[in-house]
């Protein structure tokens, strides 16, 4: 057997092994303990095993003994006696599970196939934490859910009537949570948990995946809840993945049935042996109360692609992309934002009215705006939940995925209820790693918000203990991101939103104050790009674009069509600095193509691949014109003025804040920004300016332009970056006088740029997204004092 069978079917004959001493404390006549089936020696014998677990079929229990069964024969018939070894190490592994009295939030098969499984990163399907799968499940299923929508928690046969899904189910970490809230909230109004079990199990749960495997281990663990309770068919199986109709749950973006989940891959899911059967997946429109997933983070974009499933071949992961685009087309799920959106969407459509769902997401959900749209036009109760600057380790929500993420929970609005003013962001200090946090970190989020229902923002605590903050965002449905997403500081995260619509915050009094011009789209002041797609590659890559790009040191002959591919930390550090390639031979044979290339290079450039940790520069100018590529891309606007000033803008704390709140946050100390996001972030209309203004903030850049400045995240010490502060706060008239309104004749220092932009400075450095860990910062943070000079 290879190593991959044998390790899997291990964890399928340690599942075995649990469930054959549960069953036995129950029905001790029928079968014999997993102890007992050893002979004189002490050495297991696997015919013991198989007579075991073929007594437990006769009461029920298929899923769990089948698969086991169908692993121990023929691995007993090839070698009894490596069979016999290796049930010596799982009896030990049994005694040790069971002495430890973790009870049912933990399934250890469930929780050991993830580490198993050879293509997770390749498909990024990554599993979710038992706290977090707690924690989301208490956020979504909740107790009082609003009139119409409520659920009678007492009724007696709850389990037939409330229903909840999982479409991307894995080991079932998320189902099992959902489970037990539900259990939770039964047994608290005094209802019966077995008959709840027999009810759910055949009704009110569908887990379905494309691993078999996994599957079966969410059947396993679902019935290890209440292994006393027999039950019959369940809707937990396995979905076909690969070709023109087998898209794994995605079908059922068009149908209500997912198919068959009992073939030869996975037969044991029936409760008990029927034949003659098929049994689908059932899943109509608007049928779900609640509806839980951590789906597959993958999509079409940088060489990833959708269904990269190990064993799956081209034509077949092809076919499966095109049939998902079709299942997609006229919907907010996007191919190349990742199968998550698809997954929205699919709960979007099957949950009824009232119905919750409960997400985990990539934290560059936050900027799909075609899903985040529909939500916000559709739903109540939004709350997104991340970690502010967490990506791996115990600070992640799900296992490995060293990105940031997030969590979505909202509730479909009823047809006569108001839809939803704003949305919650909840920031959160750590990442929610024990189970016995989990639930009560859930609920001092939910009663946070209810007490402080008409603030603006706020601390999460637990007793004493800070856990996290949140801020509202009033205004939604205008597309932007959820910008306060990430911020480990509240009042913060709220200044940088009111940025965006021309407001600047105080964060001392909270006193706000309208800046003097009003803020425009990116876009609408400069022509923005085009993308490196158009303009060329590198030697050696794809031959796409008008031009073949090398780098300019090292070439000979004549320097033309310059270009600004590559971000470098230790060269880019001024205002103005050196195109990094040139183009010196056509990548298409089109010279109109080049033509139009060279016609819109510029000297203004925007970085759209930004480390915040090692990079000093937001924007850039060049001397001689070039054209923007991969890292960088041009901005053009006919005015030098306007462009100095805007170089200044972009270089600013204020400047720095507002691509924050754009640039993505899925990397810790990176801002990843797409060009068709660039063209919406909001900046001053600059061009409106007074003709004296742009002339001044044009001395300005040139007296600045060859200063050198630190990185972005250790702006708070550095000099240079202040004076950037003070020529754009004098650019927009923000003196100390015009904002803190000093009466005429007071002394001169009201005259100064506003102070409060210290604090805002040294606020943004602090946060952890920005600084990323970076020694030298956390360093210079330690040394200053907030508000100070550093």
């Amino acid at each position: 057997m290879p190593w991959r069978g044998l390790t899997t079917a291990s964890v399928v004959w340690l599942d075995a092994l649990l469930a054959q001493n549960r069953v036995r404390a129950t029905r001790e006549r029928v079968i014999a303990s997993a102890s007992t089936c050893v002979d004189d020696s002490g050495n297991p014998l696997p015919s013991l095993f198989v007579a075991a677990w073929e007594a437990a079929l006769k009461v029920n229990f298929r899923s769990i003994f089948v698969p086991a069964l169908g692993a121990l024969r023929p691995a007993a018939a090839v070698s009894a006696r490596a069979v016999s070894e290796g049930f010596e190490s799982l009896l030990k592994a049994v005694e040790a599970i069971e002495t430890s009295r973790l009870g049912s939030y933990i399934d250890i098969g469930a929780e050991l196939f993830p580490r198993l499984s050879e293509d997770r990163k390749t498909a990024a399907a990554f599993y979710t934490r038992p706290a977090t799968a707690e924690f989301l499940a208490c956020l979504t299923i909740r107790e009082h859910t609003g009139r119409g929508a409520e659920v009678d928690w007492g009724d007696p046969e709850l389990g037939k009537k409330v229903r909840l899904a999982d479409t991307a189910s894995g080991t079932g970490t998320l189902v099992r949570a959902g489970y037990r809230q539900i259990r939770n909230l039964y047994e608290r109004h005094g209802g019966d948990t077995a008959a709840l079990h027999r009810d759910f199990m055949e009704h009110g749960v569908l887990a379905v995946d494309i691993s078999a495997i996994a599957a079966h281990l969410t059947a396993t663990s679902l019935s290890a809840l209440e292994p006393a309770a027999a039950y019959g068919d369940v809707q937990i199986g396995c979905v076909p993945v690969g070709g023109p109709d087998r898209t794994g749950s995605l079908e059922c973006l068009e149908r209500d049935d997912v198919g068959d989940l009992f073939q030869s891959a996975f037969e044991a899911s029936r409760g008990r042996e029927i034949t003659g059967r098929v049994m689908s997946a059932t899943l109509p429109s608007a049928s779900l109360h609640y509806f839980l997933a951590n789906p597959p983070y993958s999509r079409t974009r940088g060489g990833q692609s959708l269904f990269d499933v190990a064993g799956l071949p081209d034509a077949e992961r092809v076919a499966s992309q095109r049939r998902a685009s079709r299942l997609g087309a006229q919907t907010f799920a996007n191919l190349k934002a990742g199968l998550a959106t698809f997954f929205v969407t699919k709960a979007d459509r099957k949950l009824r009215p009232g119905g919750r769902m409960g997400f985990v997401l990539p934290l560059t959900a936050a900027s799909y705006s075609g899903m985040r749209q529909a939500i916000e036009n559709a739903y109540t109760e939004i709350v997104a939940v991340t970690v502010a600057g967490g990506t791996s380790g115990q600070l992640s929500l799900s296992s490995d995925t060293g990105m940031n993420e997030m969590l979505l929970v909202a509730q479909k609005a009823e047809p006569d209820k108001a839809l939803p003013s704003r949305v919650v962001c909840v920031n959160l200090d750590g990442g929610v790693t024990e189970l016995g946090c989990a639930r009560e970190s859930a609920r001092a989020v939910l009663e946070g918000l209810e007490t402080h229902a008409a603030a603006e923002s706020g601390e999460i605590r637990v007793g004493r203990q800070r856990i996290g903050t949140w801020s509202r965002r009033e205004r939604i449905g205008n597309g932007d991101p959820w910008s306060e997403l990430g911020a480990a500081r509240g009042d913060l995260a709220v200044a940088a939103g009111r940025l965006l619509r021309g407001e600047l915050v105080d964060l001392q009094s909270g006193r706000t104050t309208r800046l003097p011009v009003p803020m425009v789209r990116l876009g609408d002041l400069f022509e923005v790009g085009p993308t490196h797609h158009l303009i060329g590659h590198l030697a050696g890559n794809d031959p796409i674009g008008a031009f073949e790009r090398h780098p300019i040191d090292g070439l000979a002959g004549p320097v033309r069509d310059l270009s600004l591919w590559r971000a470098n930390a230790n060269e880019q550090v001024r205002l103005v600095i050196e195109p990094t390639h040139r183009g010196v031979a056509p990548g298409s044979p089109s010279r109109s193509q080049q033509d139009a290339m060279r016609g819109r290079s510029g000297t203004l450039f925007y970085a759209r691949n930004l480390r915040w940790t090692s990079q000093a520069l937001v924007a850039a100018t060049t001397e001689r014109a070039a054209m923007g590529v991969r890292a960088w891309t041009a901005l053009r606007h006919r005015d030098e003025r306007v462009r100095k000033a805007f170089a200044l803008w972009a270089n600013s704390t204020l400047g720095a804040l507002v691509h924050w709140t754009h640039g993505g946050k899925q990397q810790i100390g990176r801002s990843l920004i797409q060009v068709g996001a660039l063209k919406a972030v909001p900046v001053p209309d600059l061009a409106s300016l007074a003709s004296e203004s742009l002339e001044n903030a044009s001395q300005d850049f040139d007296r600045l332009a060859q200063r050198s400045l630190l990185p972005i995240c250790q702006a708070h010490a550095d000099y240079p970056r202040k004076l950037i502060d003070g020529a754009v706060l004098r650019l927009l008239g923000l003196t100390s006088r015009a904002i803190e309104g000093a009466a005429p004749g007071t002394a001169g220092a009201h005259d100064a740029p506003w102070r409060g932009i210290d604090d805002l400075r040294d606020a943004f450095c602090r946060e952890p997204h920005i600084h990323g860990g970076s020694r030298s910062a956390l360093e210079r943070l330690a040394q200053a004092q907030p508000g100070a000079p550093a």
